[in-house]
């Protein structure tokens, strides 16, 4: 279930890239996102979620995906992710699963989420918040790192000793995006 649905949430995301029209017919392409978007719907949970076992990122990324293909904030399918996604924030600021390990992961992932539903102001509190705490989790002089240390301002998974390029690119991507 989790293999498809992230099959489903590429080739969302791949069909968000521009297509040359000698590939692609646009009915082809219509008809290959409404089938991706359908298949995510139905294997949505009754909680909102798309794979509570892995946290809040498999939900936000399919959240982001259906509303960057035209889906309403007040779609039902929209409407029940975000409020997985929004159910997930934490007093800190962030927003990941009780106990994640991923907590700059799931909550990047999920303010590029309601960076993309925002587009009335409704969650301006919780990016902020959000924001507020990815910057505290960066690696800075708390983990004895100074700005001349190559891990200075990165981020990282919990369970490593370092930050990493992947979790750092979701950082700066959320921090632009919201």
């Amino acid at each position: 279930n989790v293999n498809l649905c992230g099959l489903m949430v590429l080739i969302l995301l791949g069909a968000m890239m521009p297509a040359r029209a000698a590939d692609v017919s646009a009915a082809s392409f219509g008809r290959t996102v409404d089938g991706a978007i359908l298949f995510l719907a139905n294997r949505q949970s009754e909680d909102g979620s798309f794979s509570a076992e892995t946290g809040v990122g498999v939900t936000a990324l399919v959240t982001t995906s259906l509303l960057k293909h035209g889906r309403p904030v007040e779609d039902p399918v929209v409407a029940k992710g975000l409020a997985y996604v929004l159910g997930k924030a934490k007093s800190d600021g962030g927003i990941y699963r009780e106990g994640s390990k991923y907590r700059n992961y799931e909550t990047c992932l999920a303010l590029m989420c309601l960076s993309a539903a925002n587009t009335d102001g409704r969650y301006d509190a919780q990016l902020l918040a959000g924001r507020q705490f990815v910057k505290t989790i960066q690696w800075d002089e708390g983990e004895g790192k100074a700005s001349p240390d190559m891990a200075y301002g990165g981020a990282g998974y919990g369970s490593h000793g370092r930050p990493d390029l992947s979790n750092t690119s979701f950082m700066v991507e959320a921090l632009i995006e919201a």
